[in-house]
């Protein structure tokens, strides 16, 4: 999880990365520019997670938060911002500094509704390299998802999909025995899509 750190103003607390509109913008476009100045990435994937319900109160007026889930590769993602001035860190879900009420609920709504989504649309594909093992999708998804899978029926699930293409080379530099490397075929995706279930 990316956080800010705003120590500065609220000793000790950590937020949500964020913007107001400008002008004429809407939601999703402030959401792609904030997401695009702290990273300057146009592949990740964005989804509207919820409007709050609850108002931050200030002299001048209240304020809403709408937020915004995005599934991006640490390994891709350089921190790049050119709206913050305050230290932006990635932070482990279970292991979140303090933040403010409505931030953190923002937080593990997104996250459930991402499980929700995971079956549903091949967001999993977005955190991998464009190479990878059928282990490490494993891996990804009983992070994601908090669950423990067999390893031979989740291959054997994850190849039915028709959705991996094989690649001809194996990993390399590994200390056990190199497994082979797969693609995600974004082609037979967009045919399936509208019937898409990623189920384990």
């Amino acid at each position: 999880m990316l956080l800010l750190d705003e120590s500065e103003l609220k000793k000790g607390q950590w937020a949500v990365p964020g913007d107001g509109l400008a002008g004429d913008e809407g939601f999703d476009d402030g959401a792609a520019r904030i997401l695009r100045a702290l990273s300057r990435d146009t592949t990740a994937y964005m989804e509207q997670s919820r409007v709050t319900n609850e108002l931050e109160h200030f002299n001048k007026g209240s304020l809403m938060t709408v937020g915004y889930f995005s599934t991006v590769s640490k390994k891709r993602f350089v921190i790049n911002s050119s709206l913050y001035r305050q230290r932006i860190l990635w932070w482990p879900l279970n292991q979140l500094p303090t933040l403010s009420l409505i931030h953190e609920r923002l937080i593990r709504r997104a996250f459930v509704q991402l499980q929700s989504q995971v079956s549903k649309q091949p967001l999993g594909f977005y955190l991998l390299d464009n190479q990878f093992t059928i282990f490490q999708l494993q891996k990804l998804l009983e992070r994601v998802l908090d669950k423990k899978y067999d390893r031979p029926n989740f291959r054997r699930k994850a190849l039915a999909t028709g959705l991996l293409e094989p690649l001809n080379v194996v990993e390399q530099d590994v200390s056990h025995r190199p497994a082979k490397l797969f693609r995600f075929n974004t082609e037979k995706y967009k045919l399936l899509e509208r019937n898409f279930k990623f189920s384990f």
